[in-house]
């Protein structure tokens, strides 16, 4: 006993020697950071996207951290962390000497011992260290945090320093300062943290790895009943309290989850355009709001009906097999794709095969039974070698409203929705995919296809501000079209093969006509259609091919919503945006300018005059013609004023359409990745209307339904024959058609056969001489 005091002794009087050689030598240490830098401190916090309601969606961060200040902070958390780290900081000036003392006694004596070592830094040195220095375990660092931390402690108080360190230190699975740790260890706000949870907290500084709630238990179960000690030691806590704390397991939770970055098709683009705006530095761990105009309701509609529109055509092409083969549905039960599935849909484990197929769903054991449209698929496997569903098979199942399940399998094929609002340009929803969690690429913003028939409606435009009229007469016969020096000779032709004479220029548009088209393109110039399609902002430097009046550009399912919703607003310029303003963490708002915003704008500005407001109007007209008699017409049953467009383009590659109202935008793409045929019979009006019919059902629910588009002045309504354009009165094959001054029903749908303009009240351009 004695020589152990004696031991104790000496050694103490060394440390405290040197302990003042640290100081001493501390005025001659080199070159010091200035500690009064952190008077400016700005920790790195996640930059918020904010949705529409400015409900966090996603968060942007290198260093998850929710600074808290310290009158924020209970004092149950702060004495937890005193209590394990540094019981005298209120007391001592920065460092400790009785516990530098008390630490090195202890580890000396625990040498060989595997009894678990204690440190002496104080949390004044603590942030030094984090903050100013290195960690280098070198003297020359030692020595320099020694004399910035009683530096520190002359310029800054107790609690503004521990503030530093509770909001600084990293606690493990992500997490930085102690608000950010109760989120993801306890999902909790710290005020609702309980004794045994703080304490965990405060067990972690340390070494978080080593203290890991689920690969380290015993561990981290351990250290944390010693900060329980020390607290009950320090009287932080009284025994009862102490005893029933000491009792309970770790209580953390089973996903030590942070917030969610970037990881849908919209938040992603939000966080590609910040990075374009700001730079990556500029943006990350800054603390900026982004308020978006993502609409969670309408995306999850898009979301449901793209995937409903994908899965329902993928039959078409056959069973491609099971997804997986388990020998028991307990090996089974963790299966997943890591796909993003509707809530109505599952992964279910084949318990039945032949005739009475029954599967059960993996995540909650209900049952599901094969029905006849299930066995029909499954009698036309898209590859002869694809096996017979078994017994141990897992496959993926719908349910609808009613409870009945249905067969799917992951579909090849691909799609994008985009939702905009037609008056603002406000991106409500964004589907660039199937999933983003297989395919990053945002099809919606990315992807360069042809819109075929989808561009129609600026080429009838370009026909009525030049000279057209809805009834003008168009021939509907052979074209052969000269395309330039070495270019060879163009015979386009319809989809259907057929001829169908002259015919109404608004029937042309209503039934997707190519031959039409092409003529009414001849007619105003290609030139002036290409150009018109990059003001709208469709594409640039467009060749004067006329394959471009039947889509043969290239665009993106974003520029053809914005350039329908220009259409929409009768010429005026809408551009789109995801992002309405970025504010900093202080509220000073940085940018809500909607052309800086802008996405993919080309140069285009928004609110300008783009088209004169009565083409455009009669343009839109003769859309709603499109889903009330068209090819659009399945669309019709909604019973709602939308006006649309088909697209198809050459060989069914890619399917397109796109709907309007007074309030909404929404295009529908459908296509592969790599460019290849749909399906032989496959159109945009079968395959991406549907989509589009089911956004706009959810939209627009009773009582909520759009206004009718509203005719500018100089526009005027008179009944027509819809087949031939000659005067009606109302009735059955009638129609109110819109017309400028000087334009009218026909008195004669007969062509001539000069090709020159005749006066018969409709300014109409007419011949049968290949022309028009």
């Amino acid at each position: 006993m004695f020589l152990g005091f004696v031991f104790d002794l000496v050694v103490g009087v060394v440390i405290a020697g040197a302990l003042g050689a640290a100081v001493i030598l501390g005025q001659y240490v080199g070159e010091l950071p200035d500690h009064r830098q952190l008077e400016q401190y700005r920790p790195k916090i996640p930059t918020e996207i904010l949705d529409s309601n400015s409900q966090v969606i996603a968060s942007l961060y290198t260093e998850y951290r929710e600074f808290t200040p310290i009158e924020d902070i209970p004092s149950l958390v702060q004495d937890a962390f005193l209590s394990a780290e540094d019981k005298n900081f209120y007391t001592h000036t920065g460092l400790d000497p009785a516990g530098i003392l008390r630490a090195l006694i202890h580890n000396i004596r625990a040498m060989g011992t595997g009894e678990r070592m204690q440190g002496a830094s104080t949390i004044t040195q603590q942030v030094i260290k984090n903050f100013l220095l290195d960690s280098d375990r070198t003297i020359e660092r030692k020595l320099k945090e020694a004399v910035l931390a009683m530096r520190f402690e002359e310029k800054f108080t107790k609690d503004q320093i521990l503030e530093l360190y509770l909001n600084q230190i990293y606690l493990g699975a992500g997490s930085y300062g102690v608000a950010a740790a109760a989120k993801v260890y306890f999902k909790k706000d710290l005020d609702q943290l309980e004794v045994h949870e703080a304490a965990y907290l405060a067990a972690m500084p340390k070494a978080p790895n080593d203290y890991h709630p689920h690969r380290q238990t015993k561990r981290a179960l351990a250290r944390r009943n010693w900060v329980l000690a020390q607290m009950l030691d320090n009287g932080r806590i009284a025994r009862p309290a102490y005893e029933v704390a000491l009792r309970k397991d770790l209580g953390v939770a089973d996903s030590l989850d942070r917030p969610p970055q970037a990881r849908i098709y919209y938040t992603e683009e939000v966080r590609r355009q910040l990075v374009e705006l700001f730079g990556f530095d500029g943006i990350y761990d800054q603390g900026f709001q982004v308020k978006t105009h993502f609409d969670p309701r309408i995306q999850q509609v898009t979301e449901r009906a793209l995937l409903n529109g994908l899965f329902r055509f993928d039959k078409v092409g056959g069973w491609k097999g099971a997804l997986a083969h388990f020998e028991d549905i307990e090996k089974a039960k963790d299966f997943d794709l890591g796909i993003d599935l509707p809530e109505n849909f599952g992964y279910f484990f084949v318990t039945k095969s032949g005739k009475n197929i029954a599967a059960l769903n993996l995540k909650d054991g209900s049952e599901a039974k094969f029905g006849k449209r299930d066995f029909e698929f499954l009698a036309n496997p898209k590859d002869e070698n694809v096996p017979e569903l078994k017994t141990g098979d897992v496959v993926l199942m719908s349910r609808d409203e009613k409870g009945k399940h249905s067969l799917r399998q992951i579909p090849n094929l691909q799609g994008a929705v985009v939702v905009m609002d037609s008056n603002t340009g406000a991106v409500q929803a964004l589907q660039g995919g199937f999933s983003f969690a297989t395919s990053e690429f945002n099809r919606a913003v990315q992807a360069l296809r042809q819109p075929g028939s989808s561009v129609k409606p600026f080429v009838y435009e370009a026909a009525l501000a030049n000279g057209f009229s809805p009834v003008s007469i168009v021939v509907d016969g052979p074209i052969v079209v000269d395309q330039g020096p070495d270019l060879g000779f163009w015979s386009p032709t319809n989809y259907s093969n057929k001829f169908y004479g002259p015919t109404p220029l608004r029937r042309g548009l209503e039934l997707s006509r190519n031959l039409m088209t092409v003529r009414l393109a001849q007619a105003v110039g290609i030139s002036k259609v290409t150009t018109l399609y990059e003001d709208l902002g469709l594409a640039k430097d467009i060749p004067f091919y006329y394959s471009a009046a039947l889509g043969s550009i290239e665009t993106t399912p974003l520029r053809l919503a914005s350039a329908f919703a220009t259409l929409s607003q009768y010429g005026r310029t809408v551009t789109p945006r995801t992002i309405e303003m970025v504010a900093e963490r202080d509220g000073k708002v940085l940018v809500n300018n909607p052309d800086i915003l802008c996405i993919d704008c080309m140069g285009r500005t928004f609110g300008v005059q783009l088209l004169d407001p009565l083409p455009a109007f009669q343009t839109v007209w003769i859309m709603r013609g499109v889903v009330q008699r068209g090819t659009g017409a399945k669309l019709a049953a909604l019973g709602l004023p939308i006006a649309g467009k088909t697209g198809t383009s050459n060989e069914a590659k890619d399917l397109w359409f796109t709907g309007m109202t007074t309030k909404h935008v929404v295009t529908a793409y459908v296509g592969y990745d790599v460019p290849a045929q749909v399906s032989s019979r496959a159109t945009g009006g079968g395959v991406a209307a549907p989509i589009v019919q089911e956004i706009f059902a959810s939209l627009y629910p009773e009582g909520q339904e759009p206004e009718e588009f509203k005719a500018p002045e100089g526009i005027r309504f008179e009944q027509i024959t819809s087949t031939d354009g000659l005067a009606a009165k109302s009735g059955r094959g009638s129609l109110s058609e819109a017309f400028k001054e000087g334009e009218g029903p026909n008195t004669s749908v007969a062509p001539t056969a000069t090709g020159e303009q005749v006066e018969d009240g409709a300014n109409r351009f007419s011949g049968t001489g290949g022309l028009y």
